[in-house]
């Protein structure tokens, strides 16, 4: 549970309370909103528990001691977040630590039924695919209509006919890749097709791709209307340092060959990073 403030603290890190004797985990809630702090706790560790009444001037350190006292849970400071956790928990990374909260307007349990695929780069590598597309094509919730490299402008399949430049978008569960949310590292790329109306995957090199992250499942109450079938993110290899030259060729009973090339170099310094990709493909039937 993820309780977000929606105001800031006092500047002395005071505040007024009065909260009635209640399920221990609503109550944090409203400390939180009340205190302007950040505050996480897992559900299994709050359910079923209640917390007394609170009444008082207290800062939010000494306000979450009064909730938790006798419950065998502290509250522990990770960053400028309050973490709640059981009291024999080792603090090894209290101080320093990461926290990775994949998150969602909505307050109380997060969503389910919405379990990420990820697909890392040595599945990549193992894949034998030689486009961005054709991973995406391979994702069994993905429908293989719509724009695409194999549906030209002329075609009328969801979309496709505006597809002129022989793109690929995401078409998770044949909804349209309107009702796909593609994400590039977090944000929304700029589309492709005449009207801009689908993500085109296929500007992306397969060899500058770290992961793909795919939600297959509805999420459209947290991420907006575009995201009814989902929301595939890709993420690139941000830091990646140096060269890396690839080649590949593949062939069919010696009737069709495919070959791709791709070129990706990386470097950092004190105030960035940057990284240029290339990849190109093609094949060509033999007699």
């Amino acid at each position: 549970m993820l309780a977000t403030p929606a105001a800031q603290a006092q500047q002395d890190g005071t505040r007024d309370y009065d909260i009635v004797a209640q399920d221990l985990g609503t109550a944090i809630t409203q400390v939180a909103l009340r205190s302007g702090t950040q505050i996480i706790v897992a559900d299994d560790l709050v359910r079923g528990r209640r917390a007394p009444a609170l009444r008082g001037h207290y800062s939010v350190d000494a306000a979450l001691a009064a909730l938790l006292g006798g419950t065998g849970l502290r509250a522990v400071m990770v960053g400028s977040t309050l973490v709640i956790r059981r009291s024999d928990a080792p603090d090894q990374d209290a101080e320093g630590g990461d926290i990775i909260v994949t998150g969602t307007r909505i307050r109380g349990r997060g969503p389910v039924g919405s379990a990420v695929i990820t697909i890392d780069r040595k599945a990549i590598d193992q894949s034998g695919y030689a486009t961005v597309q054709q991973l995406v094509q391979s994702i069994p919730q993905n429908f293989g209509g719509g724009p695409n490299e194999a549906a030209p402008g002329g075609t009328l399949s969801q979309s496709a006919s505006l597809n002129t430049a022989r793109g690929s978008g995401v078409n998770l569960r044949g909804l349209g890749t309107g009702s796909t949310l593609v994400l590039l590292n977090g944000d929304r790329p700029a589309l492709g097709g005449v009207t801009g109306v689908f993500a085109d995957v296929s500007m992306i090199p397969l060899a500058a791709i770290a992961r793909i992250e795919v939600v297959p499942d509805g999420a459209s109450a947290i991420y907006g209307s575009d995201a009814v079938a989902g929301v595939v993110n890709v993420i690139p290899r941000l830091d990646f340092t140096g060269a890396e030259t690839g080649f590949r060729i593949g062939t069919a009973d010696g009737d069709y060959q495919e070959y791709g090339a791709s070129q990706l170099l990386g470097t950092r310094w004190a105030g960035g990073r940057a990284m240029i990709a290339y990849g190109g493909s093609g094949g060509a039937a033999s007699g």
